[in-house]
Parts: C-alpha cells; structure tokens; sequence
C-alpha cells in the first residue's frame, strides 16, 4: 500500500484506525527481520507445514563471535524428539556429533530452496574435542547453518567453557522468569533438551549440559540413540537480517 506525498510514490509500513476510542492496525506491509523486536515469533515453513519460532537476539552477541553470526537469530518454540544426539553413551562434543550432521543435512533440507538462501553459514563459538579440548571462537568457531544454543547462551551463568554468552532473549540465573523462557515443549507437555555445551567439571567423563523439563540446567552423559525419545533437540539458526516478515510472521 501506497500514498503520494508531493507528487511521490510513497510505501506506507503500517495503517491504523480507531474503534470505539480503541486504536486498531489494520495493514501493515512486510518487514525486514532485522528491524524486528526480540522475543517477536516468526513462522518458518518445515515440509510446507508452519512452525513457530522466537527471535532471540540480533547482531553479534559479543567479540567471541565470528562477523558471520551477525544476523538475526532464531529458535524453534517447541521441540523435535526421537532424534540421536551421539552414536553411544558419553559423547559430549557437538562438533563430532550425529545431531549436527542430521540438523544440517536431513532438517536443512525440510526448508525450501528460497528459506534456505536466507539461513546464513557461520561460525559460532565450541568446545573442541581434543587433548586437552580446547574452545574454539571467532573465525575459528564451528561452521554449520543449524545448531543448538550453548549453555552460556540460554543464561548459565556459572562455570563453563565461554563458548558463547547469553542471548538477549533469556536471562540469567534460575529464577521463575529466566527458566520460563528457557523451558520448552513437545506436543504440549515440557520435555529436556540438550546444548551444545560439555559440562564443566563432569566433561572429562563425558557429560553435557541439558536444559530441563522445568528450565533448569543439568547434566547427563546420555547421549545414545536409546536416549533420543528423554531429550529434545532445540534448533536455532542466524537469519540474514534484510530477510523479509510478511504481516503475518511468515519468513
């Protein structure tokens, strides 16, 4: 929609009315991602069905950052299951894992090929297997288009490998309001699922960091496909911030 302004074609973003003393939108044009608030859900389309997910942040979160995560970041409200993590039990280390190969191939492939031009490849910070692991940040972070959060990133504000910092969405702590935002469902009940995160102190033997049913944090060394149907996958990815939101939240 459009009005003339001297003579000039101008786009109008938005139209209001009022009813009643009550003041209405009715039309608004598509936006850019970018320009969106934090915490606005836009709807993506998985195998042609629509799915809900929440902006969490825009930008670089900070300096451990790559300039390839400089976009908008988004992740899946509820939760996919019945997916393994790792090959066996102990397998903590996202790089090396079965749900970074199956989130960039098989569910990257649920997009359709103009979703998928607006999933940027980046680089995001990670715990490296090695010896010792080490954490790998920058240009140096870990090349993919989907991933899980670290725990950092969801608001885990005690010790851990710096492999991220908290997102703009959550809080920190564990207070009622920073774990509602970081609890998530699967067909409406709440459900564990796994960060990309090895556990601090338990790393060594093969833990890592869990969000809980209830928005906590925990650790486990559960990790096999025996596992996959007790925690969730959450997948978040970075947006190319000039992607356009129709009215309706559709990318």
């Amino acid at each position: 929609m459009y009005t003339g302004v001297g003579g000039v074609r101008k786009d109008l973003p938005e139209m209001w009315t009022a009813e009643n003393g009550v003041k209405k939108r009715i039309y608004r044009a598509r936006i850019e991602i970018g320009l969106l608030p934090v915490g606005t859900i836009v709807r993506l389309k998985e195998n042609g069905e629509l799915v809900e997910y929440i902006l969490v942040h825009q930008g670089l979160p900070n300096v451990k950052y790559d300039l390839s995560c400089n976009g908008s970041w988004i992740l899946r409200k509820d939760l996919l299951i019945n997916h393994p993590y790792a090959e066996g039990e102990r397998q903590p280390y996202f790089a090396s894992s079965l749900a970074l190969e199956w989130l960039n191939s098989q569910m990257y492939n649920w997009f359709d090929p103009s979703t998928r031009e607006k999933i940027l490849p980046v680089k995001i910070p990670y715990r490296a297997d090695g010896d010792p692991p080490t954490t790998k940040k920058g240009a140096e972070g870990l090349q993919c288009r989907i991933f899980f959060l670290s725990a950092p990133e969801v608001g885990y504000d005690y010790a851990h490998h710096g492999d991220g910092t908290r997102l703009a969405y959550f809080e920190s702590g564990n207070t009622p309001s920073a774990n509602a935002k970081r609890a998530a469902q699967v067909n409406g009940k709440n459900k564990n699922y796994y960060t990309r995160s090895p556990a601090y102190r338990n790393e060594p033997i093969g833990y890592i960091l869990y969000v809980s049913d209830s928005g906590y944090f925990g650790d486990t060394n559960s990790t096999s496909p025996e596992d996959s149907a007790y925690y969730g996958f959450r997948p978040a990815m970075i947006i190319q911030p000039d992607s356009e939101v129709s009215p309706d939240g559709i990318l």
